[in-house]
């Protein structure tokens, strides 16, 4: 997110937009969704959004996500989430980028995760991001319950996807041979 980047006024028109994107770039051609934390939702919304069109993925990865209506773990871990990517992350951490992302997040508000055609890989951290109270529920691990598959792999929210990259990488390709075989690499 840049300074003076429009954002969408509604979900739909971002969908509109994605989905027009997608669709350009596949070519006519098979596709997989693939999408973690806030952006799992969003890669969900707009696996619907295609399907309604007619031309949905061929499956779906969902990667450590907790919707906006019920954020479970990341409601807990604002502050190790946020400690984090201020010391981690490429992208800085400024007034731009978490306005759009809020904005983003608020659009997701409303929005009812419903089951895909597509066969959908939930993947979810091992680690915590930090201690869990007693009175924050019975466990801070992803769930999602449109899952066809769900598996554990190594790492936190954020190292599943920075230090043990290459093991999330294979878990999904591992799936994706077993569910759609015939998928362009």
């Amino acid at each position: 997110f840049l300074p003076g980047e429009p954002l969408p006024a509604r979900l739909d028109a971002l969908l509109d937009a994605q989905a027009d994107a997608v669709l350009a770039y596949a070519a006519g051609g098979p596709f997989v969704l693939v999408g973690h934390s806030a952006g799992a939702n969003m890669a969900h919304a707009l696996a619907l959004h295609l399907e309604a069109r007619g031309s949905g993925p061929v499956a779906l990865v969902l990667m450590d996500i907790y919707t906006p209506a019920a954020p479970g773990a990341m409601g807990v871990w604002r502050e190790e989430m946020l400690s984090w990517a201020t010391e981690r992350s490429v992208l800085p951490v400024d007034d731009t980028r978490l306005t759009a992302m809020g904005a983003y997040h608020r659009m997701l508000l409303d929005w009812t995760p419903r089951p895909t055609r597509a066969p959908v890989l939930h993947l979810y951290a091992g680690e915590p991001m930090g201690a869990w109270p007693d009175d924050a529920g019975p466990d801070w691990r992803s769930r999602w319950a449109g899952a066809h598959t769900s598996t554990e792999v190594p790492g936190t929210h954020f190292s599943m996807m920075t230090e043990h990259a290459a093991v999330t990488a294979a878990t999904v390709h591992t799936w994706l041979d077993e569910v759609c075989p015939t998928r362009v690499p």
